[in-house]
């Protein structure tokens, strides 16, 4: 739950929730502590935020599949140098420090680092996007998959590491037990599952290949908006 969150951050939060009122800080002590003075220095550079609000507009909803290897990718084999600018955006609108962004914050934070007007039926669309969890918050790694250059974030050996991931018992194909393994949290019933299966099992052999998988994720790289998804 804490990941995004810096440490000055959880700084902040533990000290405001100090049981003792005599150590507990008011609201003018609180907006010196470091954290919240930190916030005030981001400098964001316009150019910046509208190629990140531009990636996050052309963001399309996708299957579990391509989620579960979006995600992978973004937060695990991507470098933080070449999502940094990203990063610097997330907290620059995260005001709370609570590692998600709401509707209001996206549509203010845009409008404050690039002027840009974000209507309530857009940011609505966004989040249907974007918002994978479905919790009604974009969280951190949510954003940072959403905003990244797709090009760069999907090269040929971040797609051959999230294969590796995706293909748990390590047989050189995606079944359907390695699905149900990877997401096992989510208790998905038979049908979902085969129906996940379908998008990228084209013979309909029970089995996804590393090449069938390639096929399916090229689809994400150039914006294409999944069709059964």
């Amino acid at each position: 739950m804490w990941e995004g969150i810096s440490t000055a951050a959880k700084d902040f939060i533990h000290t405001l929730l100090q049981v003792d009122q005599n150590k507990r800080p008011n609201a003018a002590e609180a907006l010196q502590l470091p954290w919240i003075k930190s916030m005030s220095q981001i400098k964001i550079d316009e150019k910046v935020a509208s190629s990140v609000l531009a990636n996050l507009r052309h963001f399309h909803k996708t299957s579990l599949i391509k989620t579960a290897a979006l995600n992978f990718i973004g937060s695990q084999l991507v470098q933080k140098k070449d999502k940094q600018e990203i990063i610097k955006v997330f907290k620059s609108m995260d005001k709370e420090g609570h590692g998600f962004l709401t509707k209001k914050e996206v549509k203010d934070g845009f409008e404050q680092l690039c002027q840009a007007k974000i209507s309530d039926s857009e940011v609505n669309e966004l989040f249907s996007a974007v918002d994978m969890n479905g919790t009604g918050k974009i969280e951190y790694t949510e954003f940072i998959v959403a905003c990244m250059d797709r090009q760069h974030m999907l090269s040929e050996e971040n797609l051959s590491l999230s294969f590796k991931m995706l293909d748990k018992d390590g047989s050189g194909v995606i079944t359907t037990k390695d699905i149900k393994n990877v997401f096992g949290e989510f208790n998905l019933h038979d049908r979902v599952v085969q129906d996940l299966m379908k998008q990228a099992d084209k013979n309909g052999d029970g089995k996804i290949t590393k090449d069938q998988y390639l096929k399916l994720m090229k689809h994400a790289s150039t914006g294409t908006q999944d069709r059964d998804s």
